[in-house]
């Protein structure tokens, strides 16, 4: 069972989701709030491997910066958590500045495996994160669906 959990932007408008798998339909009237530093935007998760589902989440970041100030923090970060760092690639993502990385390690006692990518969401500081996370175990059972998720993102902004 895929099951997603969506906490919107504030919007001037209405926000329409649409799962074409099952039909459902919502529309979510948001009224303004105050901005967070982080808002979880989307959260998909996959088929259970063992006691874990892997998934697919997206982010809002605002914490300032560029993105390269962003990538030297976060691998900064990986260093200290004792991940390793698989692939850093620097990429244009559907014609925006794109940074790709792919780490991997234990958290709370599990071996993990992470893809994520993040972009300049607006000229403000904030970025857009999509991580997808697996055991290190299923990792070749999920990549593939997994990074098809974390690519696909496009942004009209």
């Amino acid at each position: 069972m895929i099951l997603m959990l969506i906490s919107l932007l504030a919007a001037a408008q209405p926000v329409v989701i649409e799962d074409p798998r099952t039909g459902l339909t919502a529309t979510v009237d948001v009224p303004e709030a105050a901005p967070a530093p982080v808002l979880q935007l989307w959260y998909v998760n996959g088929p259970m491997r063992g006691d874990f589902q892997p998934n697919v989440n997206a982010q809002l970041q605002r914490l300032g910066g560029t993105l390269d100030t962003y990538r030297t923090t976060s691998l900064a970060q990986f260093a200290a958590m004792k991940l390793e760092v698989v692939a850093d690639k620097k990429l244009l993502h559907n014609g925006k500045d794109a940074w790709l990385v792919e780490y991997a390690g234990t958290m709370q006692g599990r071996d993990m495996h992470f893809l994520g990518l993040a972009m300049d969401a607006d000229d403000e500081g904030a970025f857009l994160l999509v991580t997808a996370t697996a055991m290190e175990s299923s990792w070749a059972q999920d990549e593939s669906w997994l990074r098809a998720a974390v690519m696909s993102v496009e942004t009209s902004r």
